[in-house]
């Protein structure tokens, strides 16, 4: 009987994942094509006719159609497919390995927006604002429900990368852009000054290591911009997970 709800309720739960990995994946494509994200109907990208409820179940109605549109038997991009069971089996999991408590909630939903950043800055060099105000608002939400991280703590995290940078972007035509700079920002509020700090020193390792490889690969030149939110969100990501224990680490090894 135990095993039985574990399996149903861990349906349940990556159904719910599912379903924002279909959001997700509706927002990343109207965004790029400029489209608004809470006005009108989800149309298919090859015929354009709107789509009926059903066609929009998480992962049932692509399997259902046999990946094809129904009414113009186009190819469905498998990639909303794919977010939808990803962020699905991300639920799931994140569900089990909390011990099924709220903060499962939490760490799933800062994931799915880091992912969101990650997708659309590497495909249009922008990070998206509302993305960076759903990352501060959970670090809000987190602020009154715990205290693990202090308000004084979140709130000279909003300052102390985001301001160096805002100056440097200032001084330095097109050194960094705002929403890289928001995004440094919320994710102050987020983890607070220490782990931000942690979460930039990652991210711009990860954003040299690609950098290098860019140019060794000639994707881009010298004088070429490349998206850096991806190196933050991967900073962010390790630093929300890791963080705590190689920060106490290495200031163990300073005292």
């Amino acid at each position: 009987m135990e095993l039985f709800f574990k399996v149903l309720l861990g349906t349940l739960i990556f159904l719910f994942g599912a379903s924002i990995g279909s959001f997700a994946s509706a927002f990343i494509f109207r965004y790029e094509r400029h489209l608004s994200i809470v006005k009108g109907r989800s149309i298919c990208p090859s015929c354009n006719t709107t789509l009926k409820w059903y066609d929009l179940i998480p992962v049932f109605s692509f399997l259902l159609l046999k990946r094809k549109c129904r009414y113009c038997k186009a190819p469905i991009p498998l990639e909303g497919f794919l977010m939808e069971v990803g962020f699905g089996a991300l639920a799931a999991f994140l569900f089990f390995a909390y011990n099924m408590s709220y903060y499962f909630l939490y760490i799933f939903f800062i994931l799915s927006v880091l992912l969101c950043i990650f997708i659309v800055d590497c495909r249009t060099m922008e990070i998206p604002y509302s993305l960076n105000i759903a990352l501060l608002l959970l670090g809000i939400t987190e602020g009154f429900i715990s205290s693990d991280i202090t308000w004084l703590e979140r709130g000279i995290g909003l300052i102390v990368v985001s301001l160096p940078l805002l100056i440097l972007a200032l001084v330095i035509k097109e050194s960094f852009g705002g929403g890289d700079i928001f995004l440094m920002a919320s994710a102050g509020v987020l983890l607070g000054y220490k782990l931000l700090i942690f979460a930039l020193f990652v991210g711009l390792v990860v954003g040299g290591i690609q950098g290098v490889y860019l140019l060794l690969t000639k994707k881009k030149g010298k004088k070429e911009h490349f998206a850096f939110g991806p190196a933050l969100t991967i900073g962010i990501a390790i630093s929300l997970f890791f963080g705590d224990n190689i920060v106490s680490w290495y200031l163990g090894l300073m005292a």
